[in-house]
């Protein structure tokens, strides 16, 4: 029985982190020129925004569906590497950082 815990604890893992992924590309996908045009103002262009929403939802998918997990998650981490590193720079901006609840404060 431990092992079935396990499995399932790692399933429940899997999905709740391919969930992240794949709502943001559905997003993307359907506000496309909305979000098309957010992106050209970062200088991100038409083809590296499909490929975006297309390594959001493949990637997602795979790491959601245990096929080619590990290519998947890969291609994740590094996703999020180079979104980190190239838009995400900023700190001194209320963009960066992680939405409060209106009752906390800064210490």
């Amino acid at each position: 029985i431990r092992h079935h815990v396990r499995d399932v604890i790692l399933l429940a893992g899997r999905l709740l982190l391919s969930l992240i992924f794949l709502h943001e590309g559905v997003t993307l996908a359907t506000h496309f020129d909305g979000a098309a045009k957010a992106m050209a103002a970062l200088g991100v262009g038409l083809p590296l925004f499909v490929a975006t929403i297309a390594l959001q939802l493949g990637a997602g998918l795979s790491v959601a569906t245990g096929l080619l997990t590990r290519l998947g998650a890969v291609g994740l981490g590094l996703f999020c590497l180079a979104t980190a590193t190239l838009f995400h720079t900023n700190f001194a901006s209320q963009n960066e950082l992680l939405p409060r609840a209106p009752d906390q404060g800064r210490a």
